[in-house]
């Protein structure tokens, strides 16, 4: 019978689909606008040397830190492939205490040494370096004249972090899946993925440095998409690196924005947006080292923002005298390191390196089996070297260490400190306004067998407003002041029916259910944004839009948190509901914003449903295979320092 209760959105919510979206690029283009204007007054050197310390501090603090490591590299040699012109040896090196890194190392016969050397890192490819296209490229490469050495990224490759090897199976595919199961979780642990990343790549310039074959002052680096991600990575973090080139990766985040894409966890940077660092940046930090540029035409990272990164760069360059040194090559195609780019990468190199530029043809280039390039038999670390822990190994570890601190300390102090912070989360940066509450006449409300079903929406922030349905007994008609239960779970006034048993009981107790929509949820639920993608599924609508708002520094979680404080206001300051006859009720994933919000208000009372999600770690961390369900939008960045969500029940 409550169906109908579902259906009362009322015309005037309708231009609420597009809301949630328009809120946060709102406030994102504000942030674009800030750091395009601190940008402009970069007028000397002095400036410019002070900016590039300070960005690179803020990268840093936005992966969660540099991995500080002394583990020995402890490197073999496994493999060894004679091509004729050059040979291809296949590399294990630890990257820190039981992880491992493999790699192809290409070395042209016949040159001078040592020799120049160029770090390939690969893109969001199942077979990582052995895949077609990266072969070619680093054929292109090693043909020009250059050392070249090929990583396999975690999760990719021989990296799987989910292989088993007695099935001879990925439990979960490999690259942005495998990703997710790993970089995801590691966002309640504050320790982002692209750190580990950052850390492999670096260790593994440590290990050229190591070759005898290689000038430790002639050291490249490149790589598209995901590589160009970790190229730009390494130009803001590594001085070691003498010339670079990203590919199919450079745009501008105010571009990209528009673009509706997700991104992998590992372009996941907390705060970036609002501390205005953006790709132009590692181009400032770099030069005036030697860069370029590889991008394609028709690219969705856009090349609109290639342009701006680009002319940006450029100013920098001629700010230090070399404006010379900073290169834009295109092809006209779509996504991906293409031969054209491959041969225009090897002219830079050439050209940067030994003083000539090499043009190469790679038209007839013929890829090798994966398994020739195998370093390990069983073509995956997990099952081929015995000790080798995966990365989701080492988040847990991390995760377990935060646990055992945080509860190391007395409860009073612990619950003290876990609300400051989250207080200081949830609180940050809100546009808050006048309530301005539109609740609905009885004329305009639904009545079901003795229920009545009123529309109420309220403003939470500026402009983005939250909406819900308050049913009661017809015998309390004209009454809003008795107690309240203010129901927050999964799908808001959209699974009214499913609780219709419970909404009932909690009337004839004499009470009154508001049930809660936040922005993006059931009534006001946003506009799917993102083609061939479940709305809260992985990259899709929620995930984009959960990405975003930790680019601004916030996070869903916190947001609607903040949501459910506000509808408390609402109730209280506009319906007559003393705090105390407000019941949170909390069930489901979702029901965490519940559990938050009565953590914060203490004056409230609180009941706890099925389902809730009550251990991150556990449920993420733990021994099961993760799966994405609107993950990102559960989680407050760096939450496991200070709480698991179990720990803020009363």
């Amino acid at each position: 019978m409550f169906e109908a209760f579902e259906r009362m959105t009322h015309q005037y919510n309708r231009t609420s689909y597009e809301q949630l979206k328009d809120f946060i690029y709102r406030e994102q283009e504000k942030m674009f606008d800030r750091a395009d204007e601190r940008r402009e007054q970069l007028k000397t050197p002095e400036q410019l040397s002070q900016y590039r310390s300070e960005m690179r501090r803020i990268f840093l603090e936005a992966i969660g830190g540099k991995i500080e490591t002394d583990a020995p590299l402890n490197p073999q040699i496994t493999n060894l492939l004679d091509m004729g012109d050059y040979t291809i040896e296949a590399v294990i090196f630890q990257s820190r205490l039981r992880t491992y890194v493999i790699g192809s190392l290409y070395i042209p016969k016949g040159i001078s040494l040592p020799g120049p050397a160029v770090l390939f890192v690969c893109g969001h490819s199942p077979e990582g370096r052995m895949d077609e296209d990266y072969q070619r490229v680093c054929y292109t490469l090693v043909k020009a004249g250059l050392i070249v050495f090929a990583i396999d990224p975690l999760g990719q490759g021989e990296r799987s972090n989910f292989y088993d090897p007695e099935s001879n199976a990925y439990l979960i595919k490999r690259t942005t899946p495998d990703h997710d199961a790993c970089g995801i979780p590691a966002v309640a642990a504050g320790c982002y993925l692209q750190r580990y990343f950052l850390c492999d790549e670096m260790r593994a310039v440590d290990y050229l440095l190591t070759r005898p074959e290689i000038d430790p002052a002639r050291i490249g680096v490149t790589g598209n998409s995901g590589g160009g991600t970790q190229t730009t990575a390494l130009m803001t973090c590594d001085d070691r690196i003498a010339a670079a080139a990203p590919g199919t990766f450079v745009t501008s985040r105010r571009e990209y924005m528009y673009q509706g894409q997700a991104q992998d966890s590992e372009q996941i940077w907390q705060g970036i947006a609002e501390k205005g660092f953006d790709h132009g940046e590692p181009f400032l930090i770099f030069a005036p080292r030697p860069a370029a540029i590889l991008a394609v035409t028709c690219d969705f990272f856009p090349i609109e923002g290639t342009l701006k990164t680009f002319h940006l760069a450029q100013r920098a360059y001629e700010l230090l005298g070399k404006r010379e040194n900073v290169r834009l090559y295109e092809d006209n195609y779509t996504h991906s390191y293409t031969p054209r780019l491959a041969v225009c990468a090897a002219e830079f190199f050439s050209q940067v390196f030994l003083g000539k530029k090499v043009t190469v043809d790679n038209s007839s280039f013929e890829p090798l089996p994966p398994e020739k390039l195998y370093a390990v038999p069983t073509g995956n670390l997990i099952g081929g070297i015995r000790d080798s822990r995966s990365t989701v190994e080492e988040i847990r570890e991390y995760a377990a260490a935060l646990r055992e601190k945080r509860l190391s300390l007395p409860e009073g102090e612990r619950r003290r400190r876990a609300k400051e912070w989250l207080s200081g989360k949830v609180m940050k940066n809100r546009r808050k306004t006048d309530l301005l509450p539109r609740i609905f006449p009885k004329s305009a409300c639904t009545q079901v067998e003795g229920y009545m079903g009123t529309s109420i929406s309220f403003w939470t922030q500026e402009r983005l407003f939250a909406y819900g349905v308050m049913i009661k007994s017809e015998a309390w008609d004209g009454r809003t002041d008795f107690p309240t239960v203010l129901a927050v779970w999964e799908d808001g006034t959209k699974a009214i029916a499913a609780h219709e048993p419970w909404i009932r009981a909690q009337c004839e107790a004499g009470r009154q259910v508001f049930v809660l929509d936040v922005p993006g949820v059931g009534a006001i639920e946003q506009r799917n944004m993102v083609l061939n993608a479940s709305y809260k599924g992985s990259c899709g609508t929620l995930y984009t839009l959960a990405c975003n708002l930790m680019y601004m520094g916030d996070s869903m979680a916190a947001m609607r948190c903040y949501d459910v404080l506000r509808a408390i206001e609402m109730l209280n300051s506009s319906l007559g509901v003393a705090e105390k006859d407000i019941t949170l009720y909390c069930e489901g994933p979702s029901g965490v914003y519940g559990i938050m919000a009565a953590f914060l208000n203490e004056n409230v009372q609180v009941q706890y449903g099925e389902g809730l999600l009550e251990s991150v770690e556990g449920e993420y961390l733990g021994e099961k295979l993760f799966c994405y369900d609107n993950t990102l939008a559960l989680l407050v960045p760096g939450m496991l320092e200070y709480f698991d969500y179990g720990e803020l029940r009363r």
